[in-house]
């Protein structure tokens, strides 16, 4: 009895708890209310149907034991349903099966119905829902009925709106089960083309249950089409294609490849559809017909460049026959196609023979430009594979004379490449001598080699093989003697060269210079080109003063930069470089925190300097490069810097990004900030919440006015986000401080119009990033609201910041164009998500008066079409025709532009006949005063916006709204200025 007591308080205590106590603590919550029902036996399924039956019908709970009866009172309703929910995850007769007695099935049931009906998907919590509906479709899909089903699957189609990506993971998941047990005659409409992809479903689940006993219809070869044309689509296209494909190939070249040889006339190969067919199009034909595939589509004329493809793709799948030798050297010569089919050269299953090595030397003597990162990249993969091959077949002892005599034939057109062109010559010496002398471990395969085939360092077989016999001429004195001479002759300036002699040959080639007196030479000639040549230089010299390059850069630190002077700003850069090479081979001076006090000082006291904004374009491009050196700097030292320099240099980075407006250095210190916001230690911790405070600060204090170029950029954002997403606590105590700060910016109507602009800025950036977006969804329907009702400011730069909120939400919610005019969700899956924007939308629409704030409401919609859905809800209907009659009485009731403008929403079910009568009459009956009140407040961005997009609403019409809208928005103008002249 005392443990049923123990039970009744806490869950007395949870009642008393607001909503973010119990969020935050669902899973321990949760897990005590399962330990206490356990050890009270009380966690059957049936008391727990009785104890969420009583929540859901009141805001109390009633509860009895032998001698009294409790009252439980619940402040906040859904989260305690919620966590009582999240406690059958420990339940066992949830989680085996076999306990639960025959007459609780319906219990089970039961629960499942006031599962579905909890599901919230603006909250994140809800994924605990989701999970525990995935484990009571495991273990319990015998209590599964009709209705049950159907409307597990209706909640997962509106599950699958959130843009939290593991929401749309369940809901697939759960699908999934549920399309094993619902009753065929239920799945009647997912026949409908026109559905697919069902939203919630994976489409290969669906094909397989849905079209499996049908016959061949060739509207599911253009459906698959349509979904390869864009690559939101184009996974469920490829399920779409495996399930067409089951049939033979006599069948898809009579049958499906017509329609497929029509769509790639003009193909675009850069376009959608494009990489669609190489993802999927192509390897799945390849897995199925194999080579025919490959022989037909030669005899069909196609582009060449998709040829190519195939044929890749069929070496990809380890067809590795002699039949195609020719083709090979075909896709070689041509300059389209020869780095595609070089790649062929890499796979596990790949066994070089002479016409591959012969292939590939004609790529490698054919190539006359310096290699770029991707066709190195494969090089390093191919001669990586080639070496690798080698020790396997010298370790069985299998003859190697035709790569020994490749790499002799690279060799003997290697040494005379120098001459010619040394850039490429180096590139293709360190690939060699990589893939020869490196471990198997630090090879770059695209495979996974076997146990057998690991060796250390200069440990490879062939290699070692090739060095006894004497046919590996890499490491010779010919090639030592071109390194140095082209290494001093280029002035240091090719890095490769530079890898070369630190990785293979330091005992040979010694660099001995004066790394002051090369600065000195260098900073005559102010080049940016330069600054690879020292680094190269201090990476070799091994007998440079560390301590005199100090003591010469505090010298000039002392002396303040003078920006005109750009030789002597050109020495700093130099030197910092130097700096940078030694910090990074672990040598620091005593003199360092001077260094970086005196660095902070001087670009300080620049960064506040008028003169600063009017340096040359090449005195800011030196100075870029500083400061990035700089930063680099800070990032290497900083924890073994004291507390007091760690906050100057804060102060400066903030200042850099605030104030500098220099695009590489912006970028380098949001890196910085960071990167310091993930320090652990205590004074780290506070400096961030200290830095974070001032931003807030200057967010309030901010000048009407800033001198900042970088428009996309401005003022605190950039601060404010890297301090908030660098954070390591999991409940991101920092982030949700800066989002309830700002939020109060935008309710507080005594706001300033600088703050509001740098508040709908820091959210725009905040809503954004994908990786706290669990976090920022239930503050969205607050901030669309904010939006619309701060359009009426008439300040230019507090619009333009909330328009560029209203872009972030818009891309977050309804996503990128599919095509022209279409995204993939619509206004109505936004209201599914946060249900109180339609009614707060509603009320603002049935205002008597039009305002400038009507304007945002109708961009909202703007971007978005309305169009049936498999499942079509009743509610939706109605709220459709809700705003097709608000829509119409704006029409009615505003003349001028904005007047005309509403007359383009002809496109609504019920109101086209109406509207059709309207636009004929010339506009509404709005006074010519309103018109012009609002004509004379349109801007010309606002004039574009509507002109391009309001005809995008209303998908559901057939009927579309003009043959071309710039020629209706003039005969609208038109129709405006006879009417106000009336």
């Amino acid at each position: 009895m005392d443990k049923f007591q123990d039970f009744i308080s806490f869950l007395a205590f949870l009642g008393e708890q607001d909503k973010i106590i119990l969020n935050n603590n669902i899973e321990v919550n949760s897990r005590r209310i399962s330990e206490l029902l356990l050890e009270t036996n009380n966690d059957t399924p049936k008391f727990y149907v009785e104890l969420l039956t009583q929540i859901g019908e009141n805001n109390f709970v009633i509860l009895h034991d032998d001698k009294f009866e409790y009252k439980i009172f619940i402040h906040e309703k859904w989260m305690f349903t919620v966590t009582l929910l999240v406690s059958l995850r420990h339940n066992k007769y949830i989680s085996n099966q076999k306990l639960l007695q025959e007459n609780s099935q319906n219990d089970i049931r039961v629960i499942m119905m006031i599962l579905l009906n909890n599901l919230k998907i603006s909250e994140v919590v809800t994924l605990q829902l989701l999970i525990l509906l995935e484990i009571i479709l495991k273990k319990h899909s015998d209590v599964l009925e009709e209705n049950l089903c159907v409307d597990t699957l209706k909640n997962m189609n509106n599950i699958a709106l959130c843009p939290i990506s593991k929401f749309k993971y369940y809901a697939h998941c759960i699908s999934k089960i549920i399309l094993k047990f619902i009753p065929k005659k239920c799945l009647n409409s997912y026949e409908n083309l026109h559905y697919l992809p069902v939203r919630g479903i994976e489409t290969s689940d669906l094909v397989k249950v849905v079209y499996q006993n049908q016959d061949f219809d060739i509207n599911l070869v253009k459906k698959c089409i349509r979904l390869f044309q864009n690559n939101l689509d184009s996974k469920d296209g490829s399920s779409l294609y495996e399930f067409l494909i089951s049939c033979d190939f006599e069948f898809w070249r009579e049958k499906i490849w017509p329609y497929f040889k029509e769509s790639f006339e003009n193909i675009k190969l850069e376009g959608e559809y494009f990489q669609s067919l190489v993802k999927y199009w192509i390897p799945l034909n390849i897995k199925r017909y194999q080579d025919t595939f490959y022989d037909f589509l030669l005899t069909q004329n196609i582009n060449f460049t998709l040829e190519s493809l195939i044929y890749y793709e069929l070496k990809k799948q380890s067809f590795n026959g002699t039949l195609y030798d020719e083709n090979m050297l075909k896709y070689v010569k041509n300059n389209e196609t020869k780095n595609i089919v070089l790649k062929t050269f890499v796979f596990k299953g790949f066994k070089p023979r002479l016409c591959d090595l012969n292939a590939l030397k004609y790529y490698l003597f054919s190539t006359t430009d310096i290699l770029s990162e991707s066709s190195q990249k494969t090089l390093r993969q191919i001669f990586s594979h080639i070496f690798l091959y080698g020790n396997n077949l010298t370790r069985k002892n299998i003859d190697t004379e035709i790569l020994e005599d490749f790499f002799v034939d690279l060799y003997n057109y290697i040494c005379p490449l120098f001459n010619i062109h040394s850039d490429l010559a180096s590139q293709l010496l360190l690939i060699i001598l990589n893939s020869a002398k490196m471990p198997t471990k630090k090879l770059t395969l695209s495979y996974t080699p076997e146990r057998l085939d690991f060796y250390e360092e200069n440990n490879n077989l062939l290699y070692k093989k090739m060095k006894e016999c004497q046919k590996w001429h890499f490491e010779n004195q010919t090639i030592i003697d071109l390194i140095k001479f082209w290494f001093l002759k280029t002035e240091g300036v090719n890095e490769n060269m530079t890898h070369i002699i630190l990785g293979y040959f330091t005992d040979n080639i010694k660099i001995e210079c004066d790394i002051l007196k090369i600065v000195e030479n260098f900073a005559k000639n102010p080049n940016l080109q330069s600054c690879e040549k020292i680094k190269n230089y201090a990476k070799l010299c091994e007998n440079a003063d560390f301590e005199k390059i100090m003591c010469v850069q505090n010298d000039l630190l002392n002396k303040g930069f003078i920006v005109c002077d750009e030789n002597n700003l050109f020495k700093s850069v130099l030197l910092m470089e130097v700096i940078l090479i030694y910090t990074e081979k672990n040598v620091f001076s005593p003199n360092i925190d001077y260094f970086l006090i005196k660095s902070v000082d001087v670009l300080n006291q620049l960064l506040n300097e008028k003169k600063f904004r009017n340096i040359t374009n090449r005195a800011t491009k030196i100075l870029e490069t500083y400061i990035n050196n700089l930063l680099i700097f800070i990032k290497i030292s900083y924890a073994k810097l004291p507390n007091n320099l760690k906050e100057k240099i804060m102060e400066l980075i903030v200042k850099i990004i605030q104030i500098s407006n220099m695009k590489k250095p912006v970028t380098m210190s949001v890196e910085v900030l960071k990167f310091l916001g993930c320090m652990e230690n205590n004074f780290d911790k506070n400096l961030n919440i200290k830095l974070l405070a001032r931003t807030m600060e200057q967010i309030i204090f901010s000048p009407e006015r800033l001198n900042v170029k970088i428009r996309r950029n401005p003022e605190t954002r950039l601060v404010m986000h890297a301090l908030i997403t660098s954070e390591k606590h999991s409940d991101k105590p920092l982030l949700f401080w800066c989002l309830e700060f700002l939020m109060d910016v935008l309710r507080n109507k005594k706001s300033s119009d600088s703050a509001l602009t740098s508040s709908f800025h820091c959210l725009e950036i905040i809503v954004s990033d994908n990786t706290i977006q669990k976090h920022t969804m239930k503050y969205v329907p607050e901030i669309i609201e904010h939006t619309v009702l701060l359009y009426k400011n008439p300040s230019w730069s507090v619009r333009n910041g909330l328009i560029q909120m209203v872009k972030a939400i818009i891309e977050r919610f309804f996503g990128v164009f599919i095509n022209l005019e279409t995204r993939p969700k619509t206004i109505e899956d936004l209201f599914v998500i946060f249900p109180k924007l339609s009614t707060f939308f509603q009320q603002f629409l049935n205002q008597p008066n039009f305002t400038p704030s009507h304007v945002i409401i109708f961009l909202y919609f703007s971007e978005s079409k309305f169009r049936d859905q498999i499942f079509q809800n009743p509610e939706v209907v109605s709220t459709r025709f809700k705003f097709s009659t608000a829509f119409f009485d704006l029409a009615n009731s505003v003349t001028g532009y904005y007047g005309n403008q509403m007359a383009l929403l002809n496109d609504f079910r019920n109101v086209n006949k109406k509207l059709s009568s309207f636009r004929k009459n010339g506009g509404g009956s709005g006074t010519t005063s309103q018109c012009e009140r609002f004509s004379g407040e349109k801007t010309e961005g606002e004039s574009e916006r509507f002109g391009a997009r309001m005809g995008g609403i209303g998908g559901a019409a057939q009927q579309k709204i003009m043959a071309s809208v710039d020629a209706e928005i003039d005969g609208f103008h038109q129709k405006a200025r006879v009417q106000e002249g009336r």
